[in-house]
């Protein structure tokens, strides 16, 4: 199967902001692509997120993460479902990519596939995260955890593709 990956839209901060958002998605596509980089401004190491539709994430997202470090793989699922976002005091950003079959169905749940690191802190993270919501994803908000202290900061960036399977 042959995919087709377009450019939706893509964004570079060039001041500290909480959230990157991604508004009036097309419902033209079969999956989406979203391509995170970047570090935070607090010295706390905040992780990337996602939300869907402005839901609110706590309640309608979860996931479960798979951490290798080293030669060894660990469950952490009472951790985080979300890849450590890079403190901005190094050059080194983190990263994110999230994988978003069905998006544009209606009735059904919705998940992200998605893998990340940082280097700082030499780790790669895998993780499914799952949506309860059943609407079409028209919005998706990436930000990072706890957005009232940590930013993004200049220079991080994201790109939302659509894929279309032919």
């Amino acid at each position: 199967m042959a995919s087709t990956y377009n450019l939706i839209a893509s964004y570079t901060v060039t001041t500290a902001v909480n959230y990157i958002t991604f508004a009036s998605i097309p419902s033209t596509y079969t999956d989406l692509v979203l391509v995170v980089g970047g570090s935070n401004t607090a010295n706390d190491y905040g992780g990337f997120y996602i939300r869907f539709n402005n839901t609110d994430y706590s309640s309608t997202i979860t996931g479960r993460r798979i951490r290798w470090s080293g030669s060894f793989a660990t469950d952490s699922s009472k951790e985080a479902s979300w890849p450590l976002a890079q403190y901005s005091t190094t050059s080194a950003k983190s990263f994110a990519e999230y994988y978003i079959p069905n998006y544009s169905t209606s009735s059904t749940p919705k998940s992200a596939n998605f893998i990340g690191g940082s280097p700082d802190q030499s780790y790669v993270l895998y993780n499914n995260v799952w949506w309860s919501g059943t609407d079409a994803i028209t919005t998706i908000d990436v930000g990072i955890y706890d957005a009232a202290t940590n930013k993004f900061t200049t220079n991080s960036s994201a790109y939302l593709y659509g894929i279309s399977n032919a």
